[in-house]
């Protein structure tokens, strides 16, 4: 995942910048989604029709797992790129890598503006990035751009406004799943990436969707950073403090239960690069 700049110059990261688990450790949330979004991760894998003798580039790659996964797969035969706009990430990408024993290169770089050469890369993905961006066709067209003719381009997105949680206070809930919705810049991202690739010059355009369904409370709120967005909603007037709380409570009941369940749906879409 990468954390690009927002329309003031600085940077966007997950829902909010409190200081929860999962934002506080950015490592430690890229393995955890990494681990639940499994299904959906190996279709985006599969997009990219992936061959021995291949360069790949995976644009955001966050820790690298994904990179040194395909790696393991495919062994030395292919060649991995990994940009990456948080120093932090790339360091620990890195370490990863060495760790594997597989061979990455990684840059420290933005989406908008990839440090690689025109027409040099066969198969260019992102996964989780589009989100972030206010600018997702400016994206798009780099990611074309480094890439070869007849060269593949894989963009893998959740949608925020997919987001459902089985909670007995429904009116409330659906009101802090729109606020994380639309706290993203591009919050309905993974929706548009059809029409935004059939826009495109893209070609041989396919679309797959996905959902992943947590049961654990502990760990959705982990990974949606509930209790920060819950502070976020709360600051903004929208809900009382009171209400907060009796929500958390509530959730916390349903776990207690064994019945709590939470989804969240991702699309991949591919196109080919027109062949010269």
């Amino acid at each position: 995942m990468q954390i690009t700049r927002d329309k003031e110059g600085g940077h966007n990261d997950m829902p909010d910048q409190q200081s929860t688990a999962y934002q506080a450790d950015k490592v430690d949330y890229l393995t955890q989604i990494t681990r639940l979004f499994g299904g959906y991760k190996r279709r985006a894998i599969e997009f990219m029709n992936l061959q021995p003798g291949v360069s790949i580039l995976d644009a955001g790659c966050g820790t690298g797992d994904d990179l040194i996964a395909i790696g393991k797969q495919l062994g030395p035969a292919v060649q991995l790129t990994g940009v990456e706009l948080l120093p932090e990430l790339v360091t620990e990408a890195r370490k990863r890598a060495e760790a594997a024993g597989v061979p990455v290169t990684f840059h420290e770089g933005d989406l908008y503006q990839l440090p690689l050469e025109t027409d040099t890369i066969d198969r260019a993905r992102t996964d989780r990035v589009f989100q972030h961006l206010e600018q997702p066709a400016e994206a798009l067209a780099e990611l074309i751009r480094v890439t070869k003719p007849g060269g593949w381009v894989v963009v893998a997105e959740v949608d925020w406004g997919t987001l459902v949680l089985d909670h007995p206070m429904v009116e409330l809930t659906d009101k802090i799943a729109a606020f994380y919705r639309d706290r993203q810049p591009n919050g309905r991202a993974g929706r548009g990436l059809y029409r935004l690739f059939k826009k495109s010059p893209l070609t041989q355009v396919e679309v797959y969707a996905d959902a992943v369904c947590i049961t654990d409370w502990t760990i959705a709120r982990f990974i949606w950073g509930i209790d920060a967005m819950l502070n976020k909603v709360a600051s903004a007037g929208l809900i009382s403090p009171e209400d907060s709380a009796q929500w958390l409570q509530r959730g916390q009941e349903s776990a207690s239960a064994g019945t709590f369940c939470g989804s969240m749906t991702g699309f991949i879409v591919r196109g080919q690069v027109a062949k010269a």
